[in-house]
């Protein structure tokens, strides 16, 4: 039987247990289950692994059972879930696990940190986000890919929002910590096109004319309908 509890355990030794939980309609919620679920939230952020639904398993398994004194203990397993939920952006899945945290564990710092981190990238406050990070980085430590996956967000927000971006602005919104080699190399990777000078780089992303379409607008009147107004004219 697998010793549950020491953080080792890999996803792919967790995985037929936890699919035989997130199967069962009886042993689902069974407290004894939240040792394991929180191993492999562990297992998912140390190897780049996503599992939805079983998070939110772990969440609701806190709900049912209040932690009390151990509250701050689950902090860093609930820390972990929220930075992989929010590592899924644009999607909604931070504020559904937001919406399965016990209220009394939003006090903690670590989860405040996250709290704080998703409203600047929601509120497309990116330099601020990475000097924000940067004084919270224990509270990712951890989580595999969590910049990269940030950093992919960003750009499909500038991707759709702008037609060129200056380049020393775009660096900002990227991160300070990104080596310039890795910034060239996303850029080409997302198909846009440094253009200018040394001193006055440009980015440029697409022409946003060539996104809209016309559309063309046909309304159909019956025969029935207008032989109502002309007879309703002419009274």
């Amino acid at each position: 039987m697998a010793a549950y509890g020491q953080n080792a355990a890999s996803i792919t030794s967790l995985q037929p247990e936890i699919s035989k939980i997130l199967q069962s309609n009886i042993d689902k919620y069974n407290p004894s289950n939240i040792h394991i679920m929180e191993d492999y939230v562990e297992a998912q952020a140390r190897e780049g692994h996503y599992d939805l639904e079983a998070n939110l398993l772990l969440l609701k398994l806190y709900q049912l059972n209040p932690g009390g004194s151990y509250s701050a203990a689950r902090a860093s397993y609930v820390a972990k879930v929220l930075l992989m939920g929010l590592m899924q952006l644009p999607r909604n899945d931070f504020q559904i696990c937001k919406a399965l945290t016990e209220p009394e564990l939003t006090r903690v710092l670590r989860i405040q940190d996250v709290m704080r981190l998703e409203t600047s990238l929601e509120t497309c406050q990116f330099d601020f986000f990475w000097n924000d990070l940067d004084r919270c980085r224990d509270t990712v430590a951890g989580v595999e890919g969590f910049d990269t996956a940030i950093r992919n967000y960003i750009c499909s927000v500038i991707g759709m929002t702008n037609q060129t971006i200056k380049e020393r602005q775009l660096i900002g919104y990227l991160g300070p910590g990104l080596p310039y080699e890795k910034f060239k190399r996303l850029v080409e990777e997302k198909g846009w096109r440094i253009q200018g000078d040394k001193t006055d780089r440009s980015i440029f992303i697409k022409d946003q004319t060539m996104t809209i379409k016309p559309r063309k607008i046909t309304e159909a009147i019956d025969f029935a309908d207008v032989a109502t107004i002309l007879s309703a004219a002419a009274q």
